[in-house]
């Protein structure tokens, strides 16, 4: 670097943070985000309704959505990265960004839950508002009854203002966002003692991978990574505090509360806080040994370090001993790809991260392969992934040349960012580009807090004439990292609304499956067990408030709905032990190949195999069948009883029982092994 470009930046002394001078507020530069916001989101919601009546094929919404987005975060980021902005303006514009990143989730699908698990969220919540019983089961998304801390206060809200779930749902989403933008400023002000560089992280946060929209999904990890955001901020808050009286006590107190809020909210975001914890701890130590940073105190540190791993531990073992057979084939996947991947490459899978669920399954391979993306978005998918390495190394450099990295929670940050980078190679294969994605929204609060410190000292350039152009071009690239975040994140299908799309959860919702969902809850009653696709599951567990019927390696109940032929004697063997006695048909599971790659389970027969829909006989297959009444019929929506007490199905379970016994008989008397 230019040894005469070296401003002073906003670094703490003793006696706090050091606030600019000669700060900027002008009414038109003041006014001019606000002006971005309200023409920028009059824009984005054009795109939306021109995305409502889109052909396939037509991509003019994007360039709009794109315009209307621009439009507002250009002025906004710009005043966010001045250091003349006042922070009254900081805090407003935080607040008016985080509002805004939630809006295209709201207009995509408006006043109704949208993705696989906000459903099973929302019919959560519901549940606890009628029933008033926590850790009430939910196999749509099994181990969400061992954390309910987000329905708890989702029915709180509900309880206390009387408004439907899916309002107090927007309503916490929109708050939500907010308040995390807020929570990273507060944080990178913390460890920085910079206003203008909490205002920079936050602005780079907003940006950053699954916030638009994966974020704006109403689950517990969308409400757990807020308070991950604030824990994070508390234990600086700790750890920078005077030690003298109570004041680093009652930080430590505070974190202490949040992580035990965290473990009954979600197993990740907990898991993610320990590591926090621990990179804060293990750096205050190294450092306190190397006598480099002599203002932190152990004993808090290790304390709280400890209480959160004794309570993740606790919580894992006592309440949720479900959740390791939940995340263990995403670990263990994971971990068998990248030694594939650094074996030679055998094993390989599509990328779905970069593919982001836009590719037709088998073109596996190949990046975007099938993308529905404008040529501009795939081009900045792949450059993004270039540019944010780009970013750190700068805002590494200026930590360096500026001794932040002689402080110990400055360098647990940049350890922590460094993480974003580590799982690059994940991305090239199915089980690994989920986890990379997962934790690109917790390792990116560091890197964020990197941007912040470093990029700070651009608008500290004297001369305008190098300023505003470093500036402009800061800009850009963030508006760069934006665009290939969305691209890389989400494809077109879970982003706008359009036409019927079989098997995308989004699309595939329709409004005769509701109300074919509502008549069954009606006329059936709650808790009855049913099986069908992954769309009738979506809405049958939750507006119909059945329970599914989950199929695995050794129990085939998904042959009630894909098998050609009338099940066989060991379907119907498993239907009785489950209880099932409920099968929807969509009768367009005969007409498409599902987006998604299985009709019902990624463990079922020919998952993401199949190049050609389920034959007509899946559909018809129950027509002249005694032990079958069909009780509900629409133009695709079939709802059928099976009456398992039929004199045939009960002689055929007799033979299946006989021959279990006989089994069993065998095995105890030493001729064949059992299995288990």
């Amino acid at each position: 670097m230019d040894a005469s470009w070296a401003p002073e930046l906003e670094l703490p002394d003793p006696e706090g943070p050091v606030i600019t001078r000669h700060r900027s507020n002008h009414g038109l530069r003041r006014a001019l985000p606000f002006i971005g916001m309200m023409l920028g989101s009059a824009i984005v919601v054009l795109s939306y309704s021109m995305a409502d009546f889109a052909v396939p094929g037509q991509k003019e919404h994007f360039a709009v959505f794109w315009v209307g987005t621009f439009l507002f975060l250009m002025p906004a980021g710009w005043r966010l990265l001045s250091h003349r902005t006042a922070a009254i303006d900081r805090y407003v514009l935080i607040l008016g960004v985080g509002m805004f990143t939630y809006v295209p989730k709201f207009l995509a699908y408006p006043y109704r839950p949208a993705y696989f698990d906000e459903v099973g969220h929302w019919i959560q919540v519901e549940r606890l508002t009628d029933d008033g019983l926590l850790f009430v089961k939910n196999n749509q998304i099994v181990v969400i009854s061992d954390y309910p801390a987000m329905h708890m206060f989702a029915a709180g809200v509900r309880h206390l203002t009387g408004i439907p779930t899916i309002v107090v749902a927007i309503i916490m989403l929109v708050v939500l966002h907010a308040v995390a933008l807020v929570g990273i400023y507060v944080l990178a002000k913390t460890i920085t003692g910079s206003e203008h560089a909490g205002s920079t992280a936050a602005f780079f946060y907003s940006i950053g991978p699954g916030f638009w929209f994966f974020s704006s999904q109403f689950s517990y990890e969308s409400y757990g990574i807020v308070v991950l955001i604030w824990g994070t901020a508390a234990m600086a808050k700790m750890l920078t505090s005077d030690p003298a009286g109570w004041t680093r006590t009652s930080w430590m107190l505070i974190v202490v509360f949040i992580e035990a809020v965290l473990v009954a909210t979600h197993h990740l975001t907990s898991y993610m806080f320990v590591i926090v914890i621990g990179a804060y701890a293990g750096a205050a130590l190294v450092f306190r040994l190397l006598r480099r940073d002599t203002t932190l105190t152990m004993g808090e540190s290790f304390f709280v370090l400890g209480v959160a791993i004794a309570m993740t531990a606790g919580w894992l073992i006592e309440q949720a001993p479900g959740t390791q057979a939940y995340v263990a084939p995403f670990i263990s996947g994971g971990a068998g790809d990248v030694v594939a991947i650094f074996g030679g490459g055998a094993g390989l899978e599509e990328p779905e991260g970069l593919l982001a669920e836009d590719l037709e399954l088998e073109e596996a391979r190949e990046l975007f392969a099938g993308s529905t993306l404008p040529m501009y978005e795939i081009i900045m998918g792949f450059v993004s992934i270039l540019i944010l390495p780009l970013l750190a190394l700068f805002s590494g450099i200026v930590q360096l040349k500026k001794a932040l990295l002689d402080r110990a929670i400055i360098f647990a940050m940049t350890l922590f960012a460094a993480a974003y980078f580590v799982v690059y190679p994940l991305m090239l294969s199915v089980e690994g580009a989920e986890i990379a994605r997962r934790s690109w929204s917790f390792t990116s609060i560091g890197l964020a807090v990197m941007i912040g410190s470093g990029f700070q000292v651009i608008s500290h350039i004297k001369e305008w004439w190098k300023r505003a152009p470093l500036m402009g071009l800061t800009i850009v690239l963030f508006m760069g990292v934006l665009m290939g975040n969305l691209a890389t994140g989400i494809n077109e299908v879970y982003r706008f609304p359009g036409v019927y799309v079989y098997g995308s959860d989004t699309r595939s919702t329709t409004l005769e499956i509701q109300d074919a969902a509502r008549w069954f809850q009606d006329t059936q009653g709650p808790n009855q067990r049913l099986i069908g696709d992954r769309t009738i599951q979506m809405w049958f567990n939750s507006l119909g408030k059945g329970i599914l019927g989950v199929p695995d390696g050794g129990n085939r109940l998904w042959d009630f709905v894909l098998a050609e032929n009338e099940p066989d004697a060991q379907v119907l063997h498993a239907a009785r032990s489950v209880g099932l006695r409920w099968v929807i048909i969509d009768e367009r599971q005969a007409q498409y190949k599902p987006f998604i790659g299985f009709y019902l389970d990624q463990n079922e027969p020919l998952a993401t195999e199949r190049v050609e829909p389920l034959p007509e006989s899946s559909v018809s297959k129950y027509d002249d069948i005694d032990w079958v009444i069909r009780v509900y019929s629409s133009e695709r929506i079939s709802i059928y009883r099976l009456d398992l007490s039929a004199v045939e199905i009960q002689e055929v379970l007799a033979t299946v029982d006989a021959d279990n016994a006989r089994r069993s008989d065998a095995a105890k008397a030493g001729l064949v092994e059992e299995a288990g």
